[in-house]
């Protein structure tokens, strides 16, 4: 018996089966006898063809090889089926490509994401909750919902995913099914086309959380403020912290602000960085300007690693402080803490919604209202401006409020 050219393999063997050939691997073992390499020969329009179609050890047998022999002889008849291995595998690769499993979809569709340049925050709100839908088992003994193919999965089985968890956090199960919708979405356009509806649109709606309540007094935001002042740690994250305070944005977009989004007295936030995917022009008063301090770079990087802090950071430092001796707020409660003081300074609710960059709903303010607000938002931030540092006076802290005129 010769040895093959890739001094692993003896030379071939015929077997009792007609077109079906075994060699034996030189050295590795298959219990007590060599492992066996079988392969078939037969042809297709006249051309010969030979394929290798497995070890002994993988579960390979003459038997096994010569029945898928005749299946790819009939198939070569009769045209109803690839009559190669090699086009069997294609076409089954193409079937696995356009009805992937849900843990392969999710991953595309993450890749997808990150190509479209999504917010940090939308992504990762994205990556938990799909990580949540991957760990689900819809029923006993079915396993895991990442195995599952995604057009096996029905909306009885998100419906009763969104309910489990609902009934612990309604706010997580709206963001878990906000991501299923997203994904869905995705799936059904073209060239994916993995499933031919949205299914999750049909599913029944987490009931929505109470709206959140705490905002912070004139008297608690002077206190706030006047502590801010006196606070040890990164000066960064402070001036971070009294910057969103004073101007009402989002704790993400003051603390990813670059020098080259300032314009004077004004502040763009990109669209890519607003919640609500539009620029929005933020008045910066002449306490604010302070805090900005050289327009170079980030404005307000961390100390430690020149780099944007993450929103939890600044959570975590409030808690550290034990949120300076006040109700426990968030940094998004100053937001609400900016709109209720506005309020109470007589500013319209037109006013506070440009103020904190809030699209205004209805017909007219849709189709009809293209005033921008910027002389009303700098009357407002003022105002905002000298009742804040009043506040931050103890002598004045239950001093009158300023009024405004309604606009």
């Amino acid at each position: 018996m010769g040895q093959a050219k890739d001094g692993k393999s003896t030379a071939w063997n015929s077997t009792n089966f007609k077109g079906v050939r075994y060699r034996k691997h030189a050295t590795r073992k298959h219990g007590v006898k060599f492992d066996q390499y079988f392969s078939i020969r037969f042809q297709v329009d006249g051309k010969p063809i030979e394929q290798g179609v497995g070890w002994a050890s993988e579960g390979m047998s003459a038997a096994k090889a010569y029945d898928l022999l005749n299946e790819l002889k009939e198939a070569a008849k009769t045209g109803s089926a690839p009559a190669t291995l090699k086009e069997r595998r294609r076409q089954n690769a193409l079937v696995e490509d356009q009805n992937p499993c849900f843990a392969t979809a999710v991953d595309d569709f993450l890749k997808y994401c990150e190509r479209k340049k999504l917010r940090p925050k939308t992504l990762l709100c994205y990556r938990d909750s799909l990580a949540r839908a991957k760990e689900f088992v819809p029923a006993k003994g079915t396993g895991k919902l990442e195995n599952w193919k995604l057009k096996e999965i029905n909306r009885r089985h998100l419906a009763s995913l969104v309910e489990s968890i609902s009934s612990k956090s309604p706010s997580v199960a709206i963001q878990v099914r906000s991501s299923l919708s997203a994904l869905y979405s995705w799936a059904v356009q073209p060239p994916r086309e993995y499933v031919e509806t949205n299914i999750v649109r049909d599913t029944p709606r987490p009931p929505k959380p109470k709206p959140r309540e705490r905002y912070l007094t004139g008297s608690e935001a002077g206190a706030l403020w006047q502590k801010l002042q006196a606070a040890e740690g990164d000066s960064s994250m402070i001036r971070c912290l009294q910057f969103a305070l004073l101007v009402g944005c989002r704790i993400s977009e003051a603390s990813g602000m670059a020098a080259n989004e300032v314009d004077d007295d004004w502040w763009t936030i990109p669209a890519e960085r607003n919640k609500g995917k539009r620029a929005h022009r933020v008045f910066l008063t002449e306490t604010a300007k302070a805090l900005i301090g050289e327009k170079k770079g980030m404005i307000f990087p961390s100390e430690r690693t020149r780099r944007q802090f993450d929103t939890a950071s600044f959570a975590a430092w409030l808690r550290k402080n034990k949120h300076f001796d006040l109700e426990k707020f968030s940094c998004h409660d100053f937001r609400r803490t900016l709109a209720s003081g506005l309020a109470s300074l007589k500013v319209s609710q037109d006013v506070v919604a440009a103020v904190l960059g809030h699209k205004l709903q209805g017909v007219t303010a849709e189709h009809y209202i293209r005033h921008k607000y910027d002389d009303e938002k700098q009357t407002a931030l003022k105002c905002w401006e000298a009742y804040l540092l009043k506040c931050a006076q103890p002598e004045k802290r239950q001093a009158d409020v300023i009024p405004l005129i309604s606009a």
